[in-house]
């Protein structure tokens, strides 16, 4: 069985050993990879890359201060991207945030967007 989260919100790993993510943008928890996005889900290397069109300019924030950035599954951050933070925080509460449920927090996602 699967315990690894689908999301880890900022006020949980900022403060924490997972904070080294902030460093390189993303970490390994028992071999699933979560990646650092914005409340957009855009991740920090789309943010700090000039070929890219989410790139925000030198020597500007990544990510400002205040913003919300979440370390996301590589699996969420598509999701991420499509249905933004309030409600795949919300779906992947739902599923008690368990990685193992990916394709129920999916679901809820489609059904939430069809309403």
């Amino acid at each position: 069985m699967n315990d690894n989260a689908l999301i880890i919100p900022e006020n949980h790993w900022a403060n924490s050993q997972l904070s080294i993510a902030r460093f390189c943008g993303r970490i390994s928890i028992n071999k699933e990879l979560y990646v650092i996005v914005n409340k957009e889900g855009i991740d920090v290397y789309e943010l700090s890359n000039p070929d890219s069109k989410h790139f925000v300019g030198e020597g500007n924030w990544i990510i400002p201060p205040g913003e919300p950035c979440d370390l996301c599954h590589e699996k969420v951050v598509p999701l991420y991207k499509l249905y933004h933070r309030d409600k795949v925080l919300q779906a992947a509460k739902a599923v008690k945030n368990r990685l193992e449920r990916f394709n129920e927090f999916r679901k809820i996602l489609k059904h939430a967007d069809d309403k």
